[in-house]
C-alpha cells in the first residue's frame, strides 16, 4: 500500500481508513523540526503521523511476539562467576 500524498510505501497492515484523528500540539527539537521539514515539505504532519504510527506497531507487534517467550520467574541462575546478584 502506497501513501497517496508521498508515494511512500506503507506496512502491509496500515489503514488509514479506519483511524480517529484528534489535534494535539508537542515540542519538537528545532534541529528535528527543521530536518523532518526539509526533508518532507507540505507532508511533514503526515510523516511524523507515519512514523508514530510506525513504531507504535512494531513495539505492539514485537510485545505480541515475545509475550510467551520470557517468564521473569523462570530465570537461570548466572554462570559462576557472574558480578551480579544471585537469583533465588
Amino acid at each position: 500500500m502506497m501513501d497517496e500524498k508521498t508515494g511512500v510505501a506503507l506496512p502491509l497492515d496500515f489503514n488509514q481508513a479506519a483511524i480517529q484523528r484528534q489535534d494535539v500540539t508537542i515540542p519538537l527539537d528545532t534541529d528535528v523540526l527543521a530536518y523532518i521539514q526539509a526533508e518532507f515539505g507540505d507532508h511533514s504532519q503526515d510523516h511524523i503521523r507515519d512514523l508514530l504510527r510506525f513504531h507504535m506497531d512494531t513495539s505492539q507487534r514485537r510485545e505480541l511476539d515475545f509475550q510467551d517467550c520470557f517468564d521473569p520467574g523462570e530465570m537461570d541462575a548466572p554462570p559462576p562467576g557472574h558480578p551480579g546478584p544471585a537469583l533465588s
